[in-house]
């Protein structure tokens, strides 16, 4: 019985990985980049836009190998709690998407 319980464990750690891709390069992520170089075509401004993916994604590996001592130090109640201001912040990142495309699109009709 603890083998089975130690081999579906390991699954169900094994399939929250692939969930954590989408947040780091999926779409939004990637229209980001679009709408940045649309307005942004200088090469030093794209130069510390290379330099700031580049440390983003040095912090992101960073922070999910050492994952395990982070879920160690901060508990169960400690990650739910990240993980629901996370959502928090993400929700608002979208809010703000939708209004200034509202107000991009108002502008657009007035003018």
């Amino acid at each position: 019985y603890y083998k089975i319980d130690n081999v579906v464990q390991q699954r169900n750690d094994i399939a929250l990985t692939p969930l954590a891709i989408p947040m780091l390069a999926g779409p939004g992520s990637i229209s980001l980049l679009i709408a940045f170089y649309q307005e942004h075509h200088e090469m030093e401004e794209i130069i510390v836009s290379s330099l700031a993916i580049l440390a983003i994604a040095v912090a992101i590996f960073a922070i999910l190998k050492s994952a395990h001592y982070l879920a160690r130090i901060l508990g169960a109640s400690g990650i739910v709690a990240i993980s629901r201001i996370v959502g928090f912040i993400v929700i608002s990142i979208g809010i703000q998407y939708i209004v200034s495309s509202i107000i991009n699109i108002i502008k657009g009709n007035l003018m």
